[in-house]
């Protein structure tokens, strides 16, 4: 059975076949390009679902988010450097907020006593010792209203630990 004549097209993307011979010389003819087109589809799949390991630094961030989140100051402390300083960022100045872990971990204790925060991680970037993140904070307000706010923080590892923190202003 012929196709109708009006269905035949001659344009580069699609000729349709005037016999059943045809067809299946066809079918034969896109087999090779089709197990390509798969072969490249599952690549391009697989590449998509991997993402890479993180880098040792970001692993301590993380697990010094964690720490946080579960309120485990001793863990906190383990990740920082004796000599760690944070740093609050806004506008054109820098002022040193804490200086040292006994200062820093002085702080942690009085803001975790009034708890009920929690922070992710998101917005990855890496250059060296230094690792940029965006921080969310998540609380309930006293109406019971779920909030966040999120800030750029620039972390700096040193020899495995925390070195320096710069925080941006949340927004």
């Amino acid at each position: 059975m012929r196709a109708a004549p009006h269905l035949r097209h001659s344009g580069a993307l699609c000729q349709f076949p005037l016999n059943r011979d045809e067809a299946a010389n066809r079918g034969r003819d896109m087999k090779p390009l089709w197990q390509i087109g798969s072969l490249a589809f599952f690549i391009c799949a697989l590449t998509a679902c991997t993402q890479p390991r993180p880098s040792d630094e970001q692993v301590i961030i993380e697990n010094y988010t964690e720490a946080y989140n579960q309120a485990d100051l001793e863990a906190m402390s383990a990740l920082m450097s004796e000599t760690i300083q944070w740093l609050a960022v806004e506008g054109g100045e820098t002022a040193l907020m804490a200086d040292g872990k006994e200062d820093l971990t002085t702080q942690l204790e009085s803001y975790m006593r009034s708890g009920g925060t929690r922070s992710t991680l998101s917005g990855w970037s890496q250059n060296g010792s230094f690792v940029s993140v965006i921080e969310t904070a998540h609380w309930s307000a006293t109406n019971g209203e779920e909030r966040s706010q999120s800030a750029l923080a620039v972390y700096e590892i040193r020899d495995d630990l925390i070195q320096r923190v710069w925080y941006y202003p949340a927004e």
